[in-house]
């Protein structure tokens, strides 16, 4: 006979099988184990479980609410043919972004901290006949509180409506119900300081706006009134028309002037008194000439032509009327910023109030223990099923 290998066990018929697939060869692998495990594996946790929520699992109460924050808008450009005629025109949808925010907050510690000033959670949640799987640790810290706070107080927002469903559950119905109301009334506070910022913010903006028109108004009336001081010109402008309506006037003497002077060196001679009269004449008109020509355009006068103080006044002038247009346009800004914040105020609405619980929802006693049997009867059939074929593997 063949010398057995170490470890090797004998089987009924003469079998051996190695020592590394004893443990597939088990009587729980049989028809005998298979019941064996299955008592163990899933009847006994599902009598574990059928007892703890039948017997000892503390009830729950739940108290529910349902609340929408009204009054968010979002503006979206016209889109009209004439949208460059009707920029004050916008369309308005509905927001649901300060209700998820408010969500965001009932579950973040900011409001734990602000419910504790008027109530003792852990006290709510530590005591002594509550069943120590749902008990809260009374010295548990604030993130562990945070985790259990958020199974116990679950807000739930409707994607289309914006409303926002709070479930808040303890041991008490009582309990329940107060706790409820605190997380509306601090959520309320939430919204009303968000629109408080929102209108202060809005507002603030505007009037900084006028502030700077304001400014920049005030300062272009003031470099009007230096350029007016330093050029000695009230309006360069009228100035300037009355210096070419007078230039105008004088070339038209000086033609007539010429003509008289041709006239009369066709009849006198040269050294007449009247041709020399004639000659003087025409000789002081073209010098007013030139003397007004150079005030407006000449380059022999600097700054102080009118062309160049025209220039630079008109520009001024341009800054001015741009300026007193903005200030106009920032008062009416300020004031349509000011009406849209007062229209857009957020306002947290409470159409379902909380209601004192009759009875407990939680736990399902029931319906949770079937859950038990179910996942231990998967898991059981999987182990089973791995087990089978990796026996039949080997063997």
């Amino acid at each position: 006979m063949a010398e057995r290998r170490a470890g090797a066990v004998q089987l009924p018929g003469g079998r051996t099988i190695d020592g590394e697939a004893r443990i597939w060869n088990l009587p729980l692998a049989g028809s005998g184990g298979l019941i064996l495990s299955f008592l163990l594996f899933v009847l006994l946790p599902t009598v574990g479980a059928g007892w703890y929520y039948g017997f000892y699992a503390s009830r729950m109460f739940v108290s529910e609410a349902k609340f929408a924050v009204r009054g968010s808008v979002e503006k979206l450009p016209s889109t009209s043919s004439n949208s460059i005629m009707m920029m004050g025109s916008v369309a308005t949808v509905n927001s649901n972004q300060d209700a998820y925010i408010v969500s965001s907050y009932i579950q973040s510690p900011a409001i734990l901290t602000k419910l504790s000033e008027s109530m003792d959670l852990r006290r709510l949640y530590a005591r002594d006949e509550i069943d120590f799987l749902a008990r809260l640790d009374a010295k548990a810290p604030m993130e562990r509180l945070r985790k259990y706070w958020n199974k116990m107080v679950i807000p739930s927002v409707d994607t289309l409506s914006g409303v926002v469903t709070l479930e808040v559950k303890s041991f008490s119905p009582d309990e329940s119900l107060s706790l409820a109301r605190a997380i509306l009334k601090e959520s309320e506070g939430l919204v009303n300081e968000i629109s408080l910022r929102k209108r202060n913010d809005t507002v603030r903006f505007a009037a900084e706006e006028v502030a700077k028109a304001e400014d920049r108004l005030r300062a272009a009336r003031l470099a009007i009134q230096t350029f007016r001081n330093e050029a000695g010109v009230l309006d360069p402008l009228k100035q300037a028309e009355g210096t070419l309506r007078l230039l105008l006037v004088l070339r038209a003497q000086k033609i007539d002037l010429e003509n008289e002077v041709a006239t009369a060196r066709r009849t006198l001679a040269e050294d007449a008194p009247s041709v020399q009269t004639l000659t003087t004449r025409l000789r002081s008109l073209n010098e007013q000439i030139a003397q007004y020509d150079s005030q407006l355009t000449s380059q022999a006068g600097g700054d102080k032509t009118a062309s160049r103080i025209l220039a630079r006044y008109e520009s001024l002038e341009l800054e001015r009327e741009f300026s007193e247009k903005f200030y106009v346009f920032a008062q009416a800004a300020y004031e349509r910023a000011r009406v849209e914040a007062d229209r857009q105020q957020l306002y947290l609405v409470t159409f379902v109030p909380p209601a004192l619980a009759e009875r407990s929802l939680y736990p399902k006693r029931v319906g949770d223990t079937l859950v038990v049997f179910a996942t231990a009867a998967a898991i059981w059939a999987v182990l089973a099923l791995l087990v089978a074929a990796v026996r039949d593997h080997d063997v």
